[in-house]
């Protein structure tokens, strides 16, 4: 009630999880992380808390030959009043749905909440290389690329993003560092790292794993796909039973539960399919497809950011870590991480095909 009462008087988003963080108000999941504008955003657009509760939103479909999830359009979904779960007046409500409004109107998203346009509508298109790939290691959070304009001049740094919109209270690391010089560290980090005579024998290993794997599992699809539609079909029953009855606490943690294991289940059918992807591929020309991506990241950098982004996110297995240090008296980060080059392959196939592939 609090946030929606702070945000309809015109506190922002940043401002609000600065003042719960300051105030050591804990967050609804708790932990040492505290608050940050994206949870609170979730919190306003959530009808739970107007005291309806929302079932039935997405359906699942055969895309070729591959179970997907599609959003139902919404004179579908189930509203279903949960009178114990209002905590905020009608009052509140609207007052806070028309804010958010009339900010929509200035900072424009995609679907899937993702900001598309600042105050000026100009396309935040990212130009930071590690934006996404790089994390805290003093709060777990990302390190994200920062723009400054000061005395006419304009600076990109990278810093923790948590210290910038939940505050000091939370994370500690004010350190930020240049774009270009983190940019430059990552790549020839990332350069010396790969051998190829050992790129070549890993291309060789992965390629037999996956045909061995063709060879063991050849009815893994199939049973997969046999259990994501039990679990739709106890799903649907579930949600029938919350229409006809309002449903009790038992229903609502069944159905939960359901939900985690179809997005399991969702999640396993998706490696079988990125797999079959690269079943054919010849070792020899993933090799030199590999090398030279390796080879050509530096000029990537300059000219299409995405397209290094893109790969680095491949090679890496999660993200690196920035550990703020200290050494002889300057600031910086030691970063660390590990990465596969295994995980290129199915990158490096998906280009080809989409993009015409490379001559042989």
């Amino acid at each position: 009630r609090y946030i929606f009462q702070l945000y309809a008087s015109g506190i922002g988003l940043t401002t609000l999880a600065k003042t719960l963080n300051r105030n050591h108000i804990p967050p609804p999941r708790g932990g040492n992380l505290g608050w940050a504008p994206s949870a609170i955003r979730e919190i306003l657009h959530r009808e739970l808390y107007r005291g309806i509760s929302i079932w039935n939103q997405t359906q699942t479909v055969q895309i070729g030959g591959t179970k997907k999830q599609r959003q139902r359009p919404e004179s579908e979904w189930l509203r279903i009043p949960v009178a114990s779960h209002r905590i905020v007046s009608d009052r509140d409500w609207e007052r806070v749905q028309e804010r958010i409004k009339e900010s929509a109107k200035i900072y424009r998203r995609d679907h899937d909440g993702t900001l598309k346009n600042g105050p000026c509508g100009r396309v935040l298109n990212s130009q930071y290389l590690l934006s996404g790939l790089a994390k805290c290691s003093m709060c777990g959070k990302s390190i994200v690329g920062i723009t400054r304009k000061r005395k006419g001049h304009t600076y990109k740094t990278y810093g923790c993003a948590c210290y910038q919109k939940r505050g000091a209270v939370i994370c500690k690391n004010s350190l930020q560092i240049g774009q270009h010089q983190m940019d430059r560290a990552v790549l020839k980090s990332l350069q010396d790292a790969l051998d190829p005579k050992l790129l070549d024998e890993s291309v060789k290993l992965a390629v037999s794993e996956i045909e061995n794997d063709k060879a063991t599992q050849p009815n893994k699809m199939d049973i997969l796909e046999r259990e994501l539609s039990e679990v739709d079909r106890r799903i649907d029953h579930l949600a029938e039973a919350i229409a006809a009855s309002g449903g009790s606490e038992t229903i609502y943690e069944k159905l939960r539960a359901e939900e985690d294991r179809k997005k399991a289940t969702q999640d396993q059918i998706s490696e079988l399919t990125e797999m079959a992807k690269v079943r054919s591929l010849d070792p020899a020309r993933l090799s030199r497809d590999l090398r030279t991506r390796i080879v050509d990241l530096n000029g990537l950098l300059m000219r299409q950011v995405s397209e290094g982004r893109n790969i680095l996110k491949t090679a890496l297995n999660g993200s690196l870590i920035f550990q703020p240090v200290e050494l002889d008296g300057m600031a910086g980060y030691r970063f660390y991480g590990t990465g596969s080059y295994g995980n290129l392959l199915a990158y490096s196939q998906a280009t080809n095909d989409g993009g015409g592939g490379q001559g042989s």
